[in-house]
């Protein structure tokens, strides 16, 4: 993240802190979790699997990270949360200007193709290396990296043979999964008096990073692709790992200031380009949802920065690798709530969404009610908009105000365009 993005985001930080404090993604402000998640860890994140050696983890740090590695689980395990694999594995593909795209087929959304996907991720597990970054070389601040063997690793020569796991020998590929060395350092480290938010917000991103490589590998392992496909034929860039989030967590999420350490806050950010002001609505929609609260127009000035896409990890997914600041752009970043968080990690909350997915065959990612900020730009002029909360004093006011104009404006709550 650049420098000034940095300085914008922690004015921004400072000027919406008490908003951010109620909707609880600063400080906890219940207890979330009813009953923690207990479900066996799969073989494929086992400690076997992990490599030993330099800043690896050890039996210690392995059993801190259990929470963390009970969701990875789930995600690749859970009926409901299989449609990813089996969209990639059994879709097909097809090839436009654009480039490779994957489409939906009657097989890829049968139950047949989950189980089949449970099968080869099972195999998967005993191909897989999953290790640390060591604190040596340059560091490119990616949360994790995979590479299709070990010997492309530009630090393969620090360990002996003895710290890689077992792999089989009748594949040319076995997939190594580097996690950034900040999740060594957290989980290194004695975390009894650990801050709790803090430490459910890194279980969690460790638990999408890991998830997110593990895509990744899968494709490497299954060689299907020579290249990435783009994972939907609407998608900007072909990136399995950004569609994975967007797909099954709803978000891509980043900690603060790209900075997994300390881990104060997540954040996500998604775009909408368009060309025809009457979708502008309905791209707003898309973006804040159902949320609740009515929006009030600021002064754009001092956050613009905020908003280049090409300073957020994921953004390029949005935008593409050629980003068009010329177009029209729907944009908004959302602070990610610890309630939205800790309900990953519940069991009720995975009970109820196995009960929609035996009951509707649907698969919806938990929606998020919290703090967003909405940009919209139209040519040169720009709106940033910042949800109403009848808890702030000085908004008590505004909401009449808000509701009236929505109302004008037949419901349409961020109708800025002339």
């Amino acid at each position: 993240m650049s420098a000034d993005a940095r300085e914008c985001l922690s004015k921004l930080i400072s000027r919406f802190h008490d908003r951010l404090d109620l909707y609880g993604c600063i400080n906890r402000v219940g207890p979330f979790v009813g009953q923690l998640l207990k479900n066996e860890i799969a073989p494929i994140f086992g400690i076997e699997r992990w490599a030993t050696g330099l800043n690896q983890l050890d039996e210690l740090s392995y059993y801190r990270l259990r929470l963390a590695l009970r969701l990875a689980t789930l995600f690749l395990t859970e009926d409901c949360t299989l449609g990813w694999f089996a969209h990639y594995t059994f879709g097909r593909r097809t090839t436009n200007s654009s480039g490779t795209y994957i489409s939906s087929t009657e097989y890829s959304e049968s139950r047949e193709a989950r189980d089949k996907v449970k099968k080869k991720i099972r195999a998967l597990g005993k191909d897989l290396t999953l290790m640390l970054r060591p604190a040596i070389g340059e560091d490119d601040g990616s949360y994790g990296a995979t590479y299709s063997s070990k010997r492309f690793l530009p630090f393969y020569h620090c360990f002996r043979e003895s710290d890689w796991p077992d792999t089989a020998d009748d594949r040319c590929r076995h997939p190594v999964i580097v996690l950034h060395n900040d999740f060594f350092q957290y989980f290194s480290q004695n975390l009894q008096d650990a801050n709790a938010d803090v430490w459910i917000r890194t279980q969690f991103l460790f638990a999408a990073t890991l998830v997110h490589e593990v895509c990744h590998a899968y494709s490497m392992w299954l060689e299907i692709d020579r290249e990435e496909p783009l994972f939907r034929k609407e998608d900007k860039k072909a990136e399995l790992g950004f569609s994975w989030e967007t797909e099954v967590l709803g978000y891509i999420c980043n900690p603060l200031f790209h900075d997994i350490t300390g881990c104060e806050m997540l954040l996500s950010m998604k775009a909408i380009s368009y060309q025809d002001d009457r979708s502008q609505p309905a791209i707003v929609r898309k973006l804040i949802g159902n949320h609740p609260s009515h929006f009030l127009r600021m002064n754009p000035a001092h956050f613009q920065d905020l908003f280049k896409l090409q300073g957020y990890r994921g953004g390029s997914f949005y935008a593409g690798e050629r980003f068009n600041s010329r177009r029209k752009w729907v944009i908004a970043i959302y602070a990610l709530s610890l309630q939205w968080i800790a309900c990953w990690f519940d069991q009720a909350s995975w009970e109820a969404r196995r009960y929609q997915w035996r009951h509707t065959g649907r698969y919806v990612p938990t929606p998020l009610e919290s703090f967003v900020l909405v940009y919209q730009k139209k040519g040169d002029v720009v709106w940033v908009h910042y949800p109403l909360d009848p808890r702030m004093e000085e908004d008590v006011a505004w909401i009449p105000v808000a509701a009236e104009r929505e109302r004008q404006r037949g419901g349409d709550k961020l109708r800025c365009i002339p």
